[in-house]
């Protein structure tokens, strides 16, 4: 009832089902104290405190004496009741009843100043344990607000630290890649608030270590599952560590996380066995004891193992700034509270820009968004016109226009927050020009004045460095051709998903494909050769990866968004003609730059703390140190066009953004009205290190003549020196 927001029928349920134990059992029985604390916590919650505060009690008083007064319950119970002197506006008395909470929750702890907390590795439940550090750092600052002493604001911020750092331990010990996704989605209050008291420290005192705190936060909070997978896959690959070891950590690690909840569960029952508890606290202890040996043996054998591995720390700003070019400039962002927060870093400096957000900025997210995706230009041509040239005004004036003169002619590398994550910054536009006639092709768009870059943090930016440039790379370029008719998908997708069910052939694909191996020297697969078999064999050997196909998105599900190979003309094969996001995540690859020319590729489900679900990602974690992504349904002959043009430049020795950037402005050189529409050529991002693939030609030319005049000066010489004996 509660769930439905029906407090009244909740209310009376509690109710009767109070009366029906005390008829049973009697009006002190244990059983009691569970109705009591949840119905007091309901009346709680619809502010008739002094009704939620008396059922508190009564279930504070039998806790202590069925469990006594340390046990998870009795710490619970607590936790509760400090919300009723918090609403009622009393934070000293909100936190001695926290501190009592803390008390209760651990055998040891026994510390009664509200600025001292246990160890989380002496806790009963790290889960009250996490609740009481939130609500106190909460507190804390409530009780800065009310009398300006700064240790209150220092006391909550090492609170929200403690809790922090303890979501990262819980994640830890979590083997499951959806309930680690789901806790980063849970937590992400978490690390906000932590993120904002840092902020707050550095407004109020103006110390640099607070805004590089805040900055750590802010990086914490992003995309930790991909970080950490590709960090363990890493530490495997090239620390040289032995399978049995790696084999004797996992069972120690999935051993111990079992007989801690053995150990929760047990201790949190109503007649909790101290039998069973010793047995479990007993193994516990001694595998916690055989794990930090393991760790600290690993950590002196095979330090890179160990550092990669266990390292849990984002990079700090000032190392970030160090691995900057001079041209190069970082804007991360966060948006809470109709606020936007923004990091611009740069080589010499770190700069936090904090500034109201518009009001109606997620409207005008959600317009540009539509207009960018719109595919019929005839309907409403002209009020689509003028509402994406208000909303990408407006936008640029949030996201750009503080930061502005900070970053005047440098490459940029954009870390966006989750609400802006599908924002193509290279259509934001500087003003509204006064021509009275709709043309896409004459606006200020930022593509103009930046070369343009997206990461998931600046931990994985730098941490996920691209291989060394060559004069020549092996690339290999994906061209699977479909039937005329249209491919049937009857049997994979849901209505909603794809029109007519029908995949049809992409004639400009193969031309695309052509086009890229003439400039690089790469080899095209094309037709019936192009099938997922031969690119899962195949792929691993190659520098750079072109994948120009047909992709289907399954925002629901984002490990079964795949890529559509040639179909196999036997059914009984092992491979289908679909890959698969999650199969992907199991290849390993090498590649320096991964094209993903193909629709969606950049697209899928948005994960709170983690970002988007797509194909892209899955190619990172696979081994691709960069890539060329989509945000939408791309157009086949310009998408050909724009990639031809990209690849001109890259073989030329730019860096990769500064090649997309250049494409896609050659592009709209000789566009025509219809062609210069954003849908055709803004879909294309760079995700990664930017820097340059290849050398440029020049170098060749410049070392060739080197090498010549060196052999001429060698001959030259040892024909005098010849002479010289005669």
């Amino acid at each position: 009832y509660l769930d439905w927001n029906k407090p009244e029928k909740a209310n009376d349920s509690f109710r009767k089902s109070i009366e029906n134990i005390k008829q049973q059992y009697g009006e002190n029985n244990w059983r009691l104290a569970d109705l009591y604390q949840n119905y007091g916590w309901a009346l709680i919650n619809e502010d008739r405190l002094a009704e939620g505060r008396s059922y508190l009690v009564k279930a504070l008083k039998l806790y202590q004496s069925k469990y006594g007064e340390r046990h998870p319950k009795t710490a619970r119970c607590y936790l509760k009741l400090e919300v009723y002197y918090w609403k009622k506006e009393l934070p000293d008395s909100a936190l001695f009843y926290i501190q009592k909470s803390m008390i209760a929750n651990s055998p040891h702890f026994d510390c009664e100043n509200i600025f001292e907390n246990p160890s989380p590795e002496k806790v009963f439940s790290r889960e009250i344990f996490l609740s009481s550090l939130k609500d106190k750092a909460n507190r804390l600052e409530a009780m800065y607000d009310r009398d300006q002493d700064l240790k209150y604001l220092q006391a909550a911020l090492q609170s929200q630290q403690q809790a922090v750092d303890l979501v990262k331990r819980i994640r830890q010990l979590i083997r499951s890649t959806q309930s680690r996704l789901l806790l980063a989605a849970h937590e992400e209050e978490t690390y906000r608030n932590a993120f904002l008291l840092a902020v707050r420290l550095y407004r109020v005192t103006g110390r640099k270590e607070y805004l590089y705190r805040a900055f750590g936060f802010s990086e914490e909070s992003r995309a930790t599952d991909l970080l950490s997978a590709m960090r363990t896959t890493r530490a495997i690959t090239y620390a040289g560590i032995p399978d049995t070891l790696l084999s004797t950590e996992n069972d120690l690690t999935e051993e111990l996380g079992a007989y801690e909840e053995l150990l929760y569960k047990e201790r949190s029952k109503v007649s909790p066995d101290p039998q069973k508890i010793k047995k479990y606290e007993t193994k516990a202890f001694r595998l916690r004891i055989q794990k930090d040996s393991l760790i600290r043996d690993m950590e002196k054998k095979y330090p890179r193992y160990y550092h990669l591995k266990y390292d849990i720390s984002s990079i700090p700003a000032g190392f970030a700034m160090k691995q900057l070019k001079y041209g190069q400039a970082i804007l991360e962002y966060e948006i809470i509270r109709n606020r936007i927060y923004i990091f611009c870093l740069t080589k010499n400096k770190t700069h936090l820009i904090i500034h109201e957000a518009d009001p109606d900025l997620d409207e005008y997210i959600r317009i540009f968004w539509k207009i960018l995706q719109q595919k019929q230009f005839n309907k409403k041509a002209t009020s689509n016109f003028y509402d994406f040239l208000h909303s990408s005004y407006n936008l640029y004036q949030n996201l750009i226009k503080p930061v502005d003169s900070l970053i005047k002619g440098k490459s940029l590398i954009i870390i966006p927050d989750e609400k802006i994550t599908e924002v193509p910054f290279d259509v934001l536009i500087s003003h509204i020009p006064k021509e009275s006639m709709p043309s896409y092709r004459r606006l200020p768009y930022l593509v103009y004045q930046h070369p343009i870059s997206y990461s998931y943090s600046s931990t994985l930016h730098f941490e996920n460095p691209p291989r060394r440039r060559k004069f020549f790379n092996r690339l290999i370029a994906f061209a699977p051709e479909y039937p005329k008719e249209g491919m049937d998908l009857h049997h994979i997708m849901q209505a909603r998903q794809f029109r007519n069910y029908h995949l049809y052939p992409l004639p400009f694909a193969r031309k695309e494909v052509e086009e890229v191996c003439h400039y690089t020297f790469g080899r095209a697969v094309e037709g019936k050769q192009a099938s997922e078999h031969y690119f899962k064999t195949h792929a691993s050997r190659y520098d750079i990866i072109h994948l120009a196909m047909h992709t289907i998105l399954d925002n629901q599900h984002p490990l079964y968004s795949k890529l559509v190979f040639t179909q196999p003309p036997d059914s009984s094969e092992s491979e289908d003609g679909f890959l698969n996001a999650y199969e992907i995540y199991a290849l390993k690859l090498k590649t320096n730059l991964a094209v993903l020319s193909a629709c969606n590729s950049g697209s899928g489900k948005l994960s709170k703390g983690e970002g988007i679900m797509s194909l892209a990602r899955s190619f990172m974690y696979a081994g691709s140190t960069r890539l060329v992504l989509t945000l939408w349904e791309i157009q086949d002959r310009t998408g050909a066009s724009i990639m031809t043009l990209f690849y001109k430049n890259l073989v030329k020795g730019m860096p990769v953004d500064r090649a997309l950037q250049k494409a896609k402005i050659t592009y709209l050189e000789s566009a025509g009205p219809l062609k210069s529409n954003p849908y055709f050529w803004a879909g294309y991002q760079i995700m990664g290190n930017a820097a340059p693939v290849y050398f440029p030609f020049y170098f060749l030319i410049i070392l060739a003549i080197i090498t010549l005049t060196g052999i001429i000066l060698l001959f030259t010489y040892l024909r005098k020196n010849h002479s010289s004996r005669l």
